[in-house]
């Protein structure tokens, strides 16, 4: 259109297959760059994220992935397996890291905890009432 306004009288079929025969070859290779560079800033450099961690309540009380905060490490609440969170008090941070590929789009990921987040437990009203 741009061609025709400008004075051009070539028929628009002629301009758009001698255009298409002229730069289909590099907007190919353009677009093939592009979906490169997709790929590899979204899969293959970001391997790993970042992330805030909060326990939910009535979780049970896990001390490899979580701290009790109001233990003093001498009534063994947390023990047993059977303490429960009551609340959150202090958010987490954990690592995921992309180890493999399962597949076209499906990943493995391996997660390490950076910094545990703190918990109050269900038995921490026991204490409040005493």
């Amino acid at each position: 259109d741009v061609l025709i306004v400008a004075g051009c009288d070539t028929p628009g079929s002629d301009i758009i297959s001698a255009l298409s025969s002229k730069f289909t070859e590099k907007i190919s290779f353009l677009v093939s760059l592009a979906i490169r560079v997709n790929k590899i800033v979204g899969e293959d450099v970001t391997s790993g994220d970042l992330e805030v961690w909060a326990v939910r309540p009535a979780t049970p009380y896990d001390a490899n992935l979580m701290e009790d905060s109001y233990d003093d490490g001498s009534s063994g609440r947390g023990e047993g397996g059977r303490a429960k969170v009551l609340c959150a008090t202090d958010l987490g941070l954990r690592k995921k890291t992309r180890v493999a590929m399962m597949g076209e789009k499906e990943k493995q990921w391996e997660i390490k905890m950076l910094l545990k987040p703190k918990v109050a437990l269900e038995s921490v009203v026991d204490i409040m009432d005493e």
